[in-house]
């Protein structure tokens, strides 16, 4: 064995010792290269790319907080079958304000169940869109599902979102929870 030489790599200055053995095997002679690199405390944090997988185990590592304005709204605690937006929910970038009266809404009209539909109109989902509704946004919004109760809660949000913007505001879609939620 013989040692060839030390290797300055990338811009972290690492010397990574390289060794080359000459192994004799079964009549004929093989090369093996090993590199030896000095033992560094683990990095604080990892570099990696964010892809939408990342992100979503990401998300689903971490302990569920919910903001003190809007805990009042969620029932996790109390109904096992309830459920509640994470992190990558897109109302979670409206103001605070907007927020709470969309966790309200969602409260009032679905208990927080995402996959709920009212029998007598069809309305389904956390914020109970009735099918013309739901099928009016899916024409403007590609890649939704056939029917609000099979949709995600980010595209549930989704939709919900772009009514609200769409209309500068909760109304129509939600005047029924104009005095409850105080739209």
């Amino acid at each position: 064995m013989r040692k060839l030489t030390s290797l300055l790599l990338s811009s972290a200055f690492i010397v990574v010792g390289v060794y080359i053995n000459n192994v004799h095997a079964a009549g004929h002679t093989q090369r093996v290269v090993s590199f030896v690199t000095p033992r560094l405390p683990a990095p604080a944090f990892q570099v990696q790319d964010v892809t939408p997988l990342n992100l979503q185990a990401y998300v689903m590592s971490q302990p569920h907080v919910v903001a003190r304005p809007l805990q009042r709204w969620n029932t996790e605690s109390s109904d096992p079958t309830a459920t509640w937006p994470d992190a990558t929910d897109p109302l979670r970038r409206l103001p605070m304000t907007v927020q709470e009266k969309f966790d309200c809404i969602r409260y009032h009209e679905s208990r927080n169940h995402l996959h709920s539909v009212e029998i007598h109109s069809g309305a389904a989902g956390w914020y109970q869109f009735v099918p013309y509704i739901w099928d009016y946004a899916r024409a403007n919004i590609p890649g939704l599902p056939a029917l609000a109760s099979q949709a995600t809660g980010d595209e549930q949000s989704k939709v919900a979102m772009w009514y609200y913007k769409r209309n500068n505001g909760f109304t129509p879609e939600w005047s029924a929870d104009e005095y409850v939620c105080n739209l």
